[in-house]
């Protein structure tokens, strides 16, 4: 008789609470990962609910060959990567996701949409809602200040101080991608890969299987703090 080991549950730190962060985490959740949530703020979507002050533009309703024409690299040619992203995830992709949430949206006189309402709160608390019980813990007023190597604390905020031991190595070869190249509240990384987010559950479960957790290292209110994870992903 055999026996069949199920495949391990990754365990996923994803460093941001803003749209990116809580994109990823909803992507890693629905893949079967446990996702811990941190962020140096005391709550998420600070900025989200900013850009809502004034009516939150949630995307625009032109056709999607002028709409992808908007995204482009230096040099003015289509962002192919992002182009990609968008036919598996565009505008009316969007609309349909709010509408899950139970936010309608309507189209404005100027092509843009907006949720009814206009505010941007009213989507973000059905959204955490929806994310909390599908498992997400958030960590609030953590902010990322590296991983823990078996030479002692390794601090990634600076070029030079990137991980050499080979514990370390494999601590930065567990960040899965970077959402966004330059947030306030996550440490520079080198050499950390752009994806999609639905490719997130996969790399998760990739880098979980074989590997021994890494420690990662916080600073809270309280002191340094530590957590374990099988990988990050920075937002």
């Amino acid at each position: 008789m055999t026996h069949q080991h199920a495949a391990p549950v990754p365990r996923v730190a994803v460093i941001g609470g803003g749209p990116a962060g809580l994109m990823a985490a909803e992507a890693l959740l629905a893949g079967g990962a446990v996702v811990d949530l941190y962020d140096a703020m005391p709550s998420v979507g600070r900025k989200f609910l900013l850009a809502g002050k004034g009516g939150l533009n949630l995307t625009h309703s032109e056709p999607i060959e002028r709409f992808r024409q908007r995204y482009t690299r230096t040099g003015g040619a289509p962002a192919d990567a992002v182009a990609v992203w968008l036919a598996e995830f565009g505008p009316q992709s969007l609309r349909d996701w709010a509408l899950g949430l139970g936010v309608a949206t309507f189209i404005g006189s100027s092509g843009r949409v907006f949720p009814a309402g206009m505010k941007a709160a009213p989507l973000l608390r059905a959204w955490l809602h929806r994310l909390r019980g599908a498992g997400l813990r958030l960590h609030m007023r953590q902010r990322w200040l590296g991983w823990q190597d078996d030479q002692g604390v390794q601090d990634s905020c600076a070029a030079d101080h990137m991980p050499k031991t080979q514990d370390a190595q494999d601590a930065r070869d567990a960040v899965l991608a970077r959402i966004t190249s330059d947030t306030p509240n996550t440490p520079p990384a080198r050499d950390v890969p752009e994806v999609p987010c639905d490719q997130a559950p996969r790399r998760a479960a990739e880098q979980a299987a074989g590997r021994a957790p890494i420690r990662v290292r916080f600073g809270t209110p309280y002191g340094v703090q530590f957590a374990e994870a099988d990988a990050l992903l920075l937002a």
